[in-house]
C-alpha cells in the first residue's frame, strides 16, 4: 500500500511540475503581399499566356516622388500569366521587412514584356493603387517595441490574488495580457 501511494505522489508532482509551465503561442507571418492583376492590351483584349517580367514599387505618394521599395521579377521569377490573368506575392524576392507600414503607401506595376533576359519596361501603370489594411498587420509584428505594452504574470503558489496593475496602451488600442495561475491543478485566465 505505501509503494502505491508513493507512485501516486511522484505521479501527481510530475504532473504538478509538468503542469506549471507556460504555455505560449506566437503566430508567425508572411510578410509579403498578395496581388492580383489582370494583364490586357491597349484594346482591352488579354494578353498572350506566358511568363511576364513584371516590376513593383511602393511609393508613399499617389503620383510623383521616389519608391521607398522595388522588386522586379525577371528572369527564372517571371510571373506566369494565364487567360491575361495573374497573382505574385510582392516581397517574394526582395523583403519587404524594412518598410515602414504605419503609413498609406501606393503601389505602381509595370510591365516589362517575356523576355527572359532582357525586359522592355512599358512603364508604369496609372494610378498607383493604394495598399489595403491588410500589411499593417506588419506592424502588430512589432508592438512589443512600440507603445503597446504586454504584461505577463505567473502566480504558482497563491491561492488569492491580492494586488494586479496593468499598464494600459498608449498611441494604439492593443493591450496583450497574460495570466498563469497554477496550484495542484492548472487554470489559465
Amino acid at each position: 500500500m505505501t509503494h502505491v501511494r508513493n507512485t501516486f505522489i511522484y505521479v501527481f508532482i510530475l504532473l504538478a511540475l509538468f503542469s506549471s509551465v507556460p504555455q505560449s503561442a506566437r503566430a508567425v507571418i508572411n510578410p509579403m503581399i498578395n496581388y492580383q492583376g489582370r494583364l490586357t492590351n491597349a484594346s482591352g483584349i488579354s494578353v498572350s499566356n506566358g511568363s511576364y517580367n513584371i516590376r513593383f514599387k511602393l511609393y508613399t505618394s499617389l503620383s510623383g516622388g521616389s519608391p521607398i521599395f522595388t522588386e522586379a521579377l525577371t528572369g527564372s521569377d517571371r510571373v506566369v500569366v494565364s487567360s491575361g490573368l495573374f497573382s505574385v506575392m510582392v516581397g517574394s524576392t526582395t523583403a519587404l521587412t524594412s518598410i515602414d507600414f504605419d503609413q498609406t503607401l501606393y503601389l505602381g506595376v509595370e510591365i516589362g514584356g517575356t523576355d527572359p533576359t532582357t525586359p522592355t519596361w512599358d512603364g508604369e501603370m496609372s494610378p498607383r493603387k493604394i495598399i489595403g489594411s491588410v500589411p499593417t498587420a506588419f506592424v502588430a509584428k512589432n508592438l512589443n517595441g512600440g507603445n503597446a505594452t504586454t504584461s505577463n504574470l505567473m502566480v504558482t503558489s497563491s491561492s488569492t490574488l491580492q494586488s494586479l496593475t496593468f499598464t494600459t496602451a498608449t498611441g494604439t488600442s492593443a493591450t496583450t495580457t497574460n495570466l498563469f495561475a497554477t496550484t495542484a491543478s492548472t487554470t489559465n485566465f
